[in-house]
């Protein structure tokens, strides 16, 4: 009996990894975060893989998908500028980002706060490590303006105020994230009448 459970419990994660009741932040936050947080390339590869997947499944959320691409483009670029191969990897984070600024910059101020702050970010840190220094000083005083009260607004002071702080911090990631929450939606699903 313990076996047969074992089984279903294996198939329904299998097939729920992209269940359409399931957001693609829930999706695919824990690979994603498992590379920024433990650089854990093998689970980041596998969240950008599924993304690759929800672009061509979910043509509706692309603006989320694009979101956490730019994220996970913008990670291996600091990465690489940590490297000193920074270059390339930076050029295509200001090209994701730019696609979803003119996407969501008309509305940005109506964001939640955490969405708000990643796109900034991103903008301004893929901007500033490209060399467009009219676009990181414009995209830096929108973060500040945006993101009153919030661990990103503290840092993008910090960058204005302090420009040599700018090539030793990052302005991504400034929220909590817990391990474990794919999982949790994962069981609540299951025990959730179908």
């Amino acid at each position: 009996m313990t076996r047969i459970a074992l089984l279903a419990l294996l198939a329904f994660i299998l097939t729920t990894e992209n269940d359409p009741r399931l957001t693609v932040h829930t999706i695919v936050r824990e690979d994603i975060f498992a590379g920024y947080m433990v650089k854990d390339m093998f689970r980041l590869a596998k969240g950008e893989a599924m993304l690759e997947q929800l672009d061509k499944e979910r043509p509706d959320q692309r603006q989320h998908v694009r979101a956490w691409q730019g994220g996970a483009v913008t990670f291996r670029s600091v990465l690489a500028y940590e490297s000193g191969d920074s270059a390339a990897a930076w050029n295509r984070a200001y090209d994701f980002y730019r696609k979803l600024g003119a996407q969501q910059m008309a509305t940005v101020e109506k964001l939640p706060s955490h969405f708000k702050g990643e796109l900034l970010a991103g903008l301004v840190m893929s901007a500033q490590r490209t060399g467009h220094q009219e676009e990181f000083t414009v995209f830096l005083d929108k973060m500040i303006e945006l993101t009153e009260d919030t661990p990103y607004n503290r840092t993008a002071k910090t960058w204005k105020e302090n420009p040599e702080t700018v090539a030793q911090s990052t302005l991504l990631c400034k929220s909590c994230h817990e391990s474990g929450r794919l999982e949790a939606r994962k069981t609540t699903l299951l025990k959730a009448p179908q």
